[in-house]
């Protein structure tokens, strides 16, 4: 067992079937000695002096059981260290626990108020520089909550397209055969800078889904697929909308704020919604329905968006444009979320009242030289999953999780951190990451 020790500090057993090397093993373990023993200090006292011990061994464990190779054995053990590092001194028994597991105490507080969230609003222009959806033509947009007319699906051949899989030009075929299922040779992942040849080892970009470097060719084998940004050839293919103002005698409760994720697919159009998460400011399911395509699935996306079916899917997407508006999400409403014009792209709703998490906690912000949208608002974004483990201390999008993106945990994820960010702010205390 590797739940071995020896004196105070705990030692790692010997484990033949660990893809790590034991030193490697021994030094983390130490490092997650290091913390539960500050932790736990208050309580030495009350709770048992092998606390620290056994809360150590046990994160190695489960740490190591998850690797299979020592890259993601360090990969995943850096996020540990640093969220166990962020803990504060353990008050209680109840306030212990391995990381992961360990839920912090929370104390009531009232809820933000609506002025708060109306200072995190996304102007005008960071909607423009990050490709949100607007127009200045409001004409142009389609009649909420009215079906599509036929499309005449010649517009599709209006020049190549390139693959977003292995980036080489094609033209969408209106008619898939078996051989268009099988064009693309691509990497599942996208590469990242891996430890070469041991400690002593260069850094390479590697694809971690088959281990090969840049020059290696595709592990999988699929159809050639493409994702449209701009406005008006996502228009053209299926029609923008946009929410009406909230009912003059509402018989639903209106939501004043809530937080969106939406997951896609791709379709011979290219990305289209497919599963559709609204929670409203507790977090509780307003709307998560899977959505029917306008035209023809070429791939689900299955790894990403966790969708492997639609044969369940009830609604068209103007019918839930109309079941959001039916349970109380309005032009007036405020939406939370991640990166939120893929979303609203993917929705073809234009809304201006947009919180994204995103432009909230920047990685680094471009400094404006001048008062032109050229550069305002223009920021290297920080993924979800990022932003959840260094403010949260929450996994999400777990690694391995064949299940995909869960889109109703991605909206509470992006609620949650709205809330972390506007508590701080009330505190007064500074926010680092």
């Amino acid at each position: 067992s590797s739940f071995a020790a020896t004196g105070d500090r705990p030692r790692v057993a010997i484990a033949l079937n660990s893809k790590v090397d034991r030193t490697k093993r021994q030094k983390v373990l130490d490092l997650f000695f290091n913390e539960f023993s500050r932790i736990y200090a208050p309580l030495s006292a009350t709770a048992p002096s092998s606390l620290a011990q056994q809360h150590a061994l046990k994160q190695e464990h489960l740490l190591n059981q998850k690797s299979a190779s020592a890259t993601m054995y360090s990969t995943l053990a850096v996020p540990i260290v640093n969220r166990l590092k962020k803990r504060a001194l353990a008050t209680s028994i109840t306030d212990t626990g391995i990381d992961g597991e360990y839920k912090a105490a929370t104390v009531a507080t009232a809820p933000p108020s609506i002025n708060a969230f109306e200072s995190l609003i996304t102007t005008t222009a960071e909607l423009t520089v990050n490709n949100y959806p607007i127009t200045a033509d409001e004409s142009r947009l389609h009649p909420f909550g009215q079906d599509f007319a036929p499309r005449d699906s010649g517009f599709l051949f209006e020049g190549p397209k390139s693959c977003e899989r292995c980036h080489h030009d094609f033209v969408p075929p209106l008619v898939m055969d078996d051989a268009d299922f099988q064009a693309c040779t691509y990497h599942r992942v996208r590469a990242t800078f891996q430890q070469v040849g041991g400690s002593g080892g260069s850094k390479q970009r590697i694809y971690v889904c088959c281990n090969g470097d840049q020059s290696s060719p595709g592990c999988a084998i699929g159809p050639h697929v493409f994702k449209e940004i701009q406005f008006d050839a996502l228009h053209a293919r299926i029609p923008f909308t946009r929410l009406p103002p909230p009912p003059a005698t509402p018989k639903q409760q209106q939501h004043a704020v809530v937080a969106c994720d939406c997951e896609m697919s791709y379709t011979t159009a290219g990305m289209e919604l497919t599963r559709v998460s609204f929670v409203d400011m507790q977090g509780a399911v307003i709307v998560d329905e899977l959505v029917k395509t306008q035209f023809p699935v070429v791939d689900l996306n299955s790894a990403w968006s966790g969708i492997t079916s639609l044969a369940t899917a009830k609604y068209t997407l103007p019918q839930i444009h109309t079941l959001l508006y039916t349970r109380g999400i309005s032009r007036d409403t405020i939406i939370i979320g991640h990166s939120l014009e893929n979303d609203l792209c993917a929705l073809r709703i234009v809304h201006s009242r947009i919180i994204d998490t995103s432009l909230v906690f920047p990685r680094r912000q471009q400094q404006a030289t001048t008062t032109t949208t050229a550069n305002v608002g223009v920021v290297h974004k920080l993924a979800l999953k990022q932003l959840c483990e260094r403010m949260l201390g929450r996994r999400i999008q777990v690694v391995g999780n064949i299940a995909g993106h869960d889109s109703v945990e991605d909206a509470k994820a992006a609620l949650d951190l709205v809330l972390f960010f506007l508590q701080k702010r009330a505190a007064g205390v500074a926010i680092s990451y």
